[in-house]
């Protein structure tokens, strides 16, 4: 029953992360952020992924291995 719990709960991330944009969208012709070279868009990246690997190591229900 734990495993189950822990593979929803890595399910559940990977979908939540998964249905985040990116600020200003993408171009519609390359599908490249269209803010990429742009410092905000630089701090949304590092924050973004800070946060992600953050939750995923704090949660005591998520275990990788």
């Amino acid at each position: 029953m734990k495993d189950t719990s822990n593979s929803g709960m890595i399910v559940a991330t990977l979908i939540a992360t998964a249905g985040f944009t990116v600020p200003g969208g993408n171009n519609s012709d390359t599908g490249v952020p269209i803010f990429l070279r742009t410092n905000a868009f630089l701090v949304f990246a590092i924050s973004d992924a800070f946060n992600f690997g953050f939750g995923v190591l704090v949660n005591p229900n998520c275990s990788l291995g």
